[in-house]
């Protein structure tokens, strides 16, 4: 039997595709991560097909974008264990705001003027966050961190989001348990006393943002002082709040 010329051909021009593509992010990845053993790569791009190759090639293309953008150029080096997991999850993640999420990621540890860090923690929580979740994050963040007075403490509750975004209530409750699970945020009782996880119920406490829900919130924020500007936040609270207490004593 012969075999057919366009058949062939086809084959050609998708193995050359392959390589093109592996070779481009090769060299991201070496500008990116310091030294790569190319024979260690070269396994990888001998497995992976074009189509998800070119879809990383575009991530990765994005990520340089964004960093010309700011204005620098790639020489802070990301350790390889992870930098390859955000490129892989955030080229085959459809939805807009965790795909951003994942490219910011990258590009604030890349940033010489961002204090951001990747935590190994990071990239396996992303993996597990819903559009719904980042949403509830960024509000908790902002409640929780930004809005916070020593006069006024806004509540994050199941409810009040519930209405604010007009969604369903289940939906909401799902999502706060999941930031929960993941230690991005934390229960506390609306009126005092202390809760207990088998007492808890919705209607009697709300959510506050943890230490580590701010640090993946800042570290993929579009804000480049996101980090500094919450650590300002907390600081003038804290400085309020010992200004109440020395009043009191005084």
């Amino acid at each position: 039997m012969t075999e057919d010329p366009g058949s062939t051909k086809e084959v050609a021009e998708a193995t050359k595709s392959v390589a093109e593509f592996s070779s481009k992010l090769l060299d991201f990845f070496t500008r990116a991560c310091g030294d790569i053993v190319e024979d260690t790569f070269g396994i990888f791009a001998d497995k992976v097909r074009a189509y998800r190759t070119k879809k990383q090639l575009e991530f990765v293309t994005e990520i340089e974008n964004d960093c010309r953008m700011r204005g620098f150029v790639i020489e802070k080096k990301i350790p390889l264990r992870l930098a390859w997991p955000i490129v892989v999850h955030g080229a085959e993640e459809d939805n807009e705001s965790l795909r951003n999420m994942w490219k910011r990621l990258f590009v604030n540890a890349l940033d010489p003027s961002q204090a951001s860090e990747i935590r190994k923690a990071f990239v396996s929580i992303l993996q597990d966050l819903e559009p719904l979740d980042v949403i509830l994050l960024d509000k908790l963040v902002k409640t929780t961190v930004f809005e916070r007075t020593t006069t006024q403490y806004p509540a994050v509750t199941a409810k009040n989001v519930t209405q604010a975004l007009v969604l369903d209530i289940r939906d909401v409750e799902a999502a706060l348990d999941n930031l929960d699970r993941q230690g991005l945020a934390s229960k506390y009782p609306l009126s005092g006393g202390v809760i207990s996880d088998s007492s808890w119920t919705f209607g009697k406490g709300g959510y506050r943002c943890t230490e580590l829900g701010l640090r993946l919130w800042c570290a993929c924020s579009e804000e480049a002082r996101s980090l500094e500007l919450a650590r300002e936040a907390q600081s003038k609270y804290r400085s309020e709040q010992e200004g109440m207490e020395e009043g009191k004593t005084s």
